[in-house]
């Protein structure tokens, strides 16, 4: 088997893992996917939902990433799992996305993402 087949195949293996810990999850009653009321366009590409699996792989570093780069843009807040920026930073980590993505999104959109963020910290979802 060739290094391409076997690296085809391992993303194959991880990719079908994540759907079934997704579907595990949905069952469980934890809603990881927020549907956006109206279309997100960032960089020519129109986003109408955001996908926050990604949450469940967040560390304690990206946590200490996210609250240097909050006090950095000059925030401060001692109670920061329930603040919007912090939230969206922390987001931003989840999807893959520079925090810039969040910047002109629609503020009912940005508050579902940051309710759902929030939540996810005090696993209440």
């Amino acid at each position: 088997m060739s290094k391409k087949t076997k690296t085809k195949a391992a993303q194959e293996l991880k990719q079908e893992v994540k759907q079934e810990l997704k579907q595990e999850l949905k069952q469980e009653g934890i809603p990881y996917i927020v549907n956006l009321p109206e279309p997100h366009i960032f960089e020519g590409k129109t986003y109408t939902e955001i996908d926050l699996f990604g949450l469940e792989n967040l560390t304690t570093e990206d946590m200490g990433a996210a609250e240097l780069m909050f006090t950095r843009m000059g925030y401060t807040d001692p109670v920061k799992e329930f603040n919007t920026v912090f939230c969206l930073i922390l987001a931003s980590y989840a999807i893959n996305q520079p925090y810039e993505f969040f910047k002109n999104m629609k503020m009912y959109n940005a508050t579902r993402i940051k309710e759902r963020v929030s939540a996810f910290l005090f696993k209440k979802i």
